[in-house]
């Protein structure tokens, strides 16, 4: 920061203690003011301009901004162009801070500082009101952000200083020449040449019949032609031609007013005796304002009743004249209550248009082997007349999958593979034989995927055949039973195979066994053992454990397995 002014030089005086701080005070003053004038003449350069020194400054204004007299405040502030709004929304003159009066050169303090009125400026840094390095063109002040300039000028054009070179990435030099101007007389003299081709179709260039659809009917009396603007990029871009009347036409030449009109609804061939393509070259000639006070503006936005689009300022608050943003609530044209179907919108186009399709509304379970959950895992079916709906899981457990099994393993003590005749064909069973010990070890693993419970009740069975027995049959000894479950290694326990088997347990025939001949065969079971999914479970089936039976033929095995409930 530049050095202040020192206004007083203060002498050493009677009476006054001497050191070296007191002896060196008023050459240190003087070496200050020197220094001040150094900078203010670096700064300013002798005969090159016209500066306000010390001047006051609001404290956001920075090197190299676009200052105006803010007289409400008595400062310079930052520069924004802009147009003044009377009480009835209309404008027609500059906003104070279009009234651009210098650019900034540097700041003293943080609210004061020297301000260039005009003439040539050197070293300063422009960086933060250009964006970059200085290009040799005019800088208009901006509408946009406050204190800074832009090479393309704005609708409302405020010159503030012409760039020359650039003396680094951030600063350069400048000839400092706020000007502007009364609004109604900005405007730019444009030249168009239209298409001759004639009774051309809707989707062409060039003069289609009055009477056609894309005019909807506001051709003016007489007219046997409108111009199809639609087609043409560059009349398009700047029509309406405002004022009307300011608009001229000539046919290879010669002015020619009476045979086409324009208004704010289109441009118009009158003359039913000739044709635009009987000449070469239809130019236009037409002035443009740069701002506008009525029907080429916007004056101000309102929303219609209960209408879902609201306008709001920079700061958010309802408004409906000046810089506003328009904002659409789709809460509001969003109903509480949900409806049943299955049709839905599931695009809205480029053209505005939604596009439908259909989607699942719900989904219902019709057998308990399927369950349908919430994907946290709480079902909707309980709260939704229609059956679950949102985002799914859906699990299958058929009511036999995992619920009855063969054994994985089979072990035979004593036991032997024997095999009835039946005719030229033999079915193999196991054979527990008589008077002797004998024993079949089966292995059951109950699956870990498809059940849902934590446990369940495990029946053993099996298919028990009779191999003597005539005239009134004879009785199915008792087989004895044990069983030992081993829980699933889980990862995380390390449990123990060790520990007995269980205390005997009878086979239970259903039928209950009595009275057989050779060759039947009843079911055997043993139930009311708890399991879990992933066990285990090892049965033992055994014949005279104890004593021997009495039954003299050999108890077969057909078949055996497991089932859960």
């Amino acid at each position: 920061m530049p050095p202040s002014w020192v206004p007083i030089v203060q002498a050493i005086i009677n009476g006054e203690s001497i050191d070296s701080i007191v002896t060196n005070r008023p050459l240190n003053q003087l070496a200050e003011r020197t220094e001040y004038l150094n900078v203010l003449f670096n700064t300013t350069g002798l005969g090159r301009g016209a500066f306000d020194f010390d001047a006051p400054m609001a404290a956001d204004v920075y090197e190299g901004a676009a200052i105006y007299w803010d007289g409400d405040n008595k400062e310079y502030a930052l520069a924004l162009a802009a147009i003044a709004f009377n009480e009835a929304g209309n404008y027609g003159s500059y906003a104070d801070s279009s009234y651009a009066v210098g650019i900034c050169v540097g700041k003293t303090t943080s609210v004061r500082g020297i301000v260039a009125l005009n003439g040539r400026i050197d070293g300063v840094d422009f960086s933060t009101s250009i964006g970059g390095a200085v290009q040799s063109g005019p800088y208009y002040v901006s509408m946009t952000t406050p204190g800074a300039m832009t090479l393309n000028k704005p609708t409302v054009g405020v010159l503030a200083m012409f760039g020359m070179e650039s003396e680094s990435p951030t600063s350069g030099s400048a000839i400092v020449m706020t000007t502007f101007k009364n609004l109604v007389e900005d405007h730019i003299h444009y030249v168009v040449d239209l298409d001759t081709a004639t009774d051309v179709s809707g989707t062409t260039k060039g003069w289609v019949a009055a009477g056609n659809a894309i005019f909807n009917g506001l051709a003016p009396a007489g007219a046997v032609y409108g111009y199809n603007i639609g087609q043409d990029d560059t009349v398009n871009d700047l029509f309406p031609f405002v004022p009307a009347s300011s608009v001229a036409y000539e046919l290879d030449g010669i002015g020619s007013q009476d045979k086409i009109s324009t208004d704010n609804n289109g441009i118009w061939w009158m003359d039913a005796g000739t044709d635009p393509d009987d000449s070469t070259l239809i130019r236009t000639y037409f002035i443009k304002m740069v701002s506008k006070t009525n029907n080429t503006s916007v004056t101000s936005l309102t929303p219609g009743a209960d209408q879902p689009i609201k306008f709001v300022n920079c700061n958010g608050t309802d408004a409906t004249t000046g810089d506003l943003y328009a904002l659409l609530n789709l809460v509001l044209t969003t109903g509480g209550a949900t409806t049943a179907g299955w049709e839905v919108f599931k695009q809205l186009t480029s053209t505005n248009q939604f596009l439908r399709g259909p989607v699942v509304e719900s989904i219902q379970s019709d057998t308990l082997d399927i369950s349908i959950r919430e994907v946290d895992g709480v079902a909707q079916g309980a709260n939704l007349a229609y059956g679950d709906a949102g985002q799914l899981l859906i699990n299958y457990t058929p009511a036999e999958l995992g619920r009855e099994g063969d054994p994985s393993v089979t072990a035979l003590y004593n036991a032997m593979e024997e095999a009835y005749a039946s005719g030229s064909e033999e079915i193999p069973y196991i054979a527990l034989p008589q008077t002797e010990f004998s024993r079949v070890s089966y292995q059951f693993n109950i699956p870990t995927v498809g059940l849902g419970s934590p446990s369940y009740t495990f029946t053993f069975w099996a298919w028990i055949l009779a191999t003597i027995g005539a005239g009134g049959g004879t009785d199915l000894p008792t087989l004895l039973t044990q069983y030992k479950i081993v829980s699933k290694a889980d990862g995380v326990l390390m449990p123990s195979i060790a520990g007995a088997f269980s205390a005997d347990v009878a086979l239970t025939y259903v039928p209950d066994g009595s009275g057989m001949v050779a060759n039947q065969y009843v079911l055997g079971r043993v139930t009311g053992i708890t399991v879990e999914p992933g066990d285990q479970v090892y049965i033992l089936v055994n014949r005279n454990k104890t004593a021997d039976d009495g039954y003299a033929g050999n108890v077969g095995i057909l078949r055996a397995g497991y089932s859960i409930a």
